[in-house]
Parts: C-alpha cells; structure tokens; sequence
C-alpha cells in the first residue's frame, strides 16, 4: 500500500519543482533592397518561354569592407576586403553578404561581428548557415547568447552598389500556353489561343534560385491584351501579339526600387521572446 504514497510523492515533487525558463535571444535580420535601371517605357520586347523580361540588383542599405581578415583558436574566419552590412536588430551586429574566401570558414558560413558593448569596435562573432537561393536574401535568426572573442575588426563604409556578386531579382515569361502548330522539323510557327504565365525569381548562378508566379485570386495566366500589373514589383505589362513561338511583350511600367521583405518598423510583426528564430521579427523596438 506504500506505493501509491509514493507516486502521490513523487507527482508533487514535480508539480513543485520551478519551470524551465524560456530561452530568450536578440533576433536579427537583414534589409535588401530591390534596384532596378529605369528604362524608357511602353517598350516592346520579344520574348520566348523562359525568357528573363526584366531583372534587377539587390543591394543591402549599407555596406562595409574590412581592411584585414580575421582569424579565431588557429582558424581563418575571413579575408581581407570581406563584405559586411547592418543587419536589423536592437544590437550592433553586422552579417557577411557574400561567400568569402576559399580555405575560411566564410567561404562555407556566414559570418555576423557583433559590437558586444557598443563602443564602436566588432571584436566578436559568430556564424551561420548560408541557407539556399533566396534565403541569401530572407535570412534571420537569433544572435547566441556566446559569441566568440577576435582582434577588433577595422572596417570602411563603402558604395552599397560595389556589392560583389549581388542576388537578382527577376521577372520571367514563364509559360506560353496554347496549342502549338509546328513545323515538319517540329520548330513552332504559331500557337493557337495563346495564355501566358509569368513569375517572378530570385536568386544568383552559383545559387538555386527561388521561383513564384505572378496570380490574381482566380488564375495565374493572362490571355493577349489583358493588363497584368504586379502591385508589390511594381511592373506592369501586357503581351499584344504572338510571332511563331515568341510572344510580344510590351512593358507599360518598370519594376520599382523597393525593400524586399520590408523590414521599417511599421512594417514588423510583433516581437517573438523564444529562439530559433522566425523570418522577418525582429527585436529592435525592445530594451533590456
């Protein structure tokens, strides 16, 4: 009859016993921004399906060089001229944007330096993941509550726009749709009752790169003459005719200049206390 008492015991012990603390972390995130050249418009372009109709940079808000490389317990972190930018969050943190040098680990790793004390000097850092096609772009995450001590990094702002190697952002005739007529070498020299699908992709060639279509509620194609205008990209145009297997596009408005993941402060969700880290919440509005 002892056991009983024993498992009442036991359950009370537990019930007693302080729970576990939540883990509570700084997020941190990044700004890029959409950079497209403004072109002369309407302007009439010829296109086949998978053809790149426009396409643009991404820059982040700030860029820095570092003047001499860095190393930790016998390792090589990065090299010289490696790129940095501000990322989003309550602390001073600033994350690589490209991949680094061969034979250090920012060739395999992102980097972030961290200004523990806020007297201007980045003398820690840590490292992440550099994530797949667009996640270049849409990376956040938790700064950990251990960052690992270097010689302070001295480093010069420069012209975001010398970003090596930036991501693109693209917009794609996708698909031309319809029953196509061929020829006896079986080229296509017309297509009967012609739609279309177009998308958008971001990415860069040593990366995958992220694709989505353009779609309204109801479908994702437009038929010839139908306006397609993409609020957020800020493009519009509309195909006025078909030449064999390619489609005339005609561009009424160029892409806009704008954040990609708008991430000013109006614009953020409501802060998360717990890691791993969610896209795109940040903690910037938050003191401790």
């Amino acid at each position: 009859m002892k056991r009983p008492r024993l498992i009442l015991l036991a359950l009370l012990v537990l019930m007693a016993a302080p729970a576990a603390a939540k883990e509570f972390r700084y997020y941190f995130g990044m700004q890029w921004v959409v950079t497209p050249e403004q072109s002369a418009v309407p302007r009439l372009l010829e296109l086949g399906e998978g053809d790149t109709v426009a396409e643009a940079p991404m820059f982040t808000e700030d860029l820095f060089e570092t003047r001499d490389g860095a190393s930790a317990n016998g390792k090589a972190i990065f090299g010289k001229r490696m790129q940095f930018a501000t990322a989003v969050s309550s602390q001073s943190i600033r994350c690589s944007v490209a991949r680094g040098d061969p034979d250090t680990l920012s060739a395999t790793r992102r980097i972030c330096l961290t200004d523990d004390d806020h007297d201007g000097v980045y003398d820690h850092y840590f490292d992440v993941g550099l994530g797949q096609g667009g996640m270049d772009v849409q990376f956040t995450g938790c700064i950990p509550a251990v960052r690992t001590a270097i010689d302070p990094v001295p480093m010069d702002p420069v012209d975001p726009a010398t970003l090596r190697d930036p991501m693109k952002f693209r917009v794609k005739l996708v698909k031309i749709g319809g029953k196509k007529i061929r020829s006896k070498d079986g080229s296509v020299i017309s297509i009967e009752k012609p739609y279309y699908e177009f998308g958008g992709s971001i990415g860069r060639n040593d990366r995958i790169w992220n694709r989505y279509s353009f779609c309204t509620s109801s479908s994702c194609y437009v038929g010839r003459g139908q306006v397609m205008g993409v609020a957020v990209e800020g493009i519009a145009l509309r195909v006025v005719g078909q030449n064999g297997p390619k489609a005339q596009v005609e561009i009424l408005r160029n892409l806009a200049k704008r954040n990609y993941w708008d991430m000013s402060r109006g614009n953020r969700p409501p802060p998360i206390y717990e890691c791993p880290g969610t896209l795109f919440v940040k903690t910037d509005e938050l003191t401790f």
